[in-house]
């Protein structure tokens, strides 16, 4: 019996399969962006690693600015492979290009302690917000603080691993069948604000 976790097989041989939903991640951002510029601004999108998941986020951040935000313009797009250095020298190198720009969704909250020591490092203060993803902890301690400049995060629940083994026990309770003949189960993307965020932080948490 056998539940999978995150990372989709290559086959499906699985019972059950537990994931975040990474469209809603995408379209999440896209909301938390769209509230905090009022509908109207230039932004810079930093991707992850170039795969399957990084394609569902962007695209539901980008279906959904089109749909709900069409005045929010993504001024460029590129890989960040959610890693903080990476964040960091892409920041440097859309600030040499961009004049101007309002927010930017990292897309990773990784990323974004990357993406905000070039932002400080480079003097700039036209920045109106940046937005990550993921929910890390110190992440959400900025936005629960009050930070001017990191306003909102988007959850993936890293609860998944226990909805997981609570699958894995009941069906083995279960004579193997999925309990509620659930073959897949989806956790969806939260937006974090200042709002909501003591909901999110974990202060002892590894992330």
């Amino acid at each position: 019996y056998l539940v999978v976790v995150s990372n989709p097989l290559s086959e499906a041989h699985q019972d059950v399969f537990v994931n975040g939903s990474n469209r809603s991640f995408g379209k999440a951002a896209a909301e938390a962006t769209g509230k905090l510029l009022d509908g109207k601004g230039d932004i810079l999108l930093m991707e992850g690693v170039p795969s399957p998941i990084n394609t569902e986020r962007v695209s539901a951040f980008r279906e959904e600015l089109e749909k709900s935000w069409p005045e929010i313009r993504i001024l460029e797009s590129q890989a960040s492979y959610w890693n903080a250095e990476k964040g960091l020298a892409l920041m440097e190198n859309f600030l040499q290009k961009h004049p101007k720009v309002d927010a930017v969704w990292t897309g990773d909250d990784d990323v974004l302690s990357g993406a905000l020591k070039a932002y400080s490092e480079s003097g700039r203060t036209d920045l109106k917000a940046m937005i990550g993803g993921g929910g890390a902890k110190n992440v959400v301690k900025r936005i629960l603080d009050g930070d001017p400049l990191v306003k909102a995060t988007v959850s993936y629940s890293p609860a998944m691993i226990e909805t997981g083994m609570d699958q894995a026990l009941a069906g083995l309770r279960n004579g193997k069948t999925p309990p509620g003949g659930k073959n897949e189960i989806i956790i969806p993307s939260e937006i974090i604000t200042r709002e909501n965020a003591e909901n999110f932080y974990f202060p002892e948490s590894v992330y």
